[in-house]
This record gives C-alpha cells, structure tokens and sequence, in this order.
C-alpha cells in the first residue's frame, strides 16, 4: 500500500503535492479584504426585465471590495 501526502490550501482548498505550493497558493489569496459597497434594486425589481419580479431574492447587483491596500474590485452579479 502507498501512502501519499498531500498540502491542502486552507484559503481555496487546492491540493497540492508538494507543502511549499500549498503554502505559495496560501499566500497569494488577498484575504484582507472587506465589502466597502454593496448595491441593491427596490423589491421585486428585475432589470433584465425592465419591471418588477419578486424572484430576485434580495441579493446586490453589485459589490465593491477593498482591501487594506487601498486596491479595489467590483463584482457584479450575473443573472
């Protein structure tokens, strides 16, 4: 029976043979990260629609993250 040992990285989850990858992988997440702005529609509004659907569930359009750096990213959501 063979015994294999794998690193796991704890931000994504990849698996990896060797530690120092894992540990690379780790360390290349930016995990200093907070929501700055989230923005959402009125109830029941559904753009692609042009009009109100009550299937939408409350969730932003958008999201701007930022991280301690001052860098930013804009996440938007996919209908």
């Amino acid at each position: 029976m063979k015994i294999k040992t794998m690193y796991t990285c704890e931000v994504c989850g990849t698996d990896y043979k060797e530690q120092c990858r894992a540990e690379q992988c780790e360390k290349s997440h930016r995990v200093d990260i907070e929501i700055a702005r989230a923005d959402y529609l009125p109830i029941g509004y559904d753009s692609s629609l042009k009009g109100y659907d009550n299937s939408l569930k409350g969730f932003p359009v958008r999201i701007l993250m930022k991280a301690k750096d001052g860098t930013s990213m804009l996440y938007k959501r996919c209908e």
